[in-house]
């Protein structure tokens, strides 16, 4: 993935938010989770302003990674950010809000 973004970038082509967001949901296929958030920081770095796809993409791979808190604070972070929660934004809380409590309840 990294190679491709880099000839790209060597061909002279900027990425944009979408090629961001597809680089960030191809580390979640891959299931490097830790990479989506490096993405997500170049991607601000590079003065782009993520949209609610890329906030999805972002909490799921949080939520794949059973990284609960952290998708938490990434569903925080949309409202300051200007971002406008979805169907998808909300069903993928409460996924990870149903999974928490049921894995809490499982382990007693």
């Amino acid at each position: 993935m990294e190679e491709a973004f880099r000839q790209m970038q060597d061909a002279g082509l900027t990425p944009d938010v979408f090629t961001y967001s597809c680089l960030i949901r191809a580390y979640i296929e891959g299931k490097q989770w830790e990479m989506t958030e490096t993405a997500f920081r170049h991607m601000q770095a590079a003065g782009l302003t993520p949209d609610v796809y890329t906030y999805n993409c972002r909490m799921l791979a949080y939520g794949k990674g059973e990284q609960w808190q952290s998708m938490e604070e990434a569903f925080k972070q949309m409202g300051p950010a200007g971002v406008n929660s979805t169907f998808n934004t909300y069903t993928m809380l409460f996924t990870a809000r149903a999974g928490k409590w049921i894995d809490s309840f499982s382990s007693r």
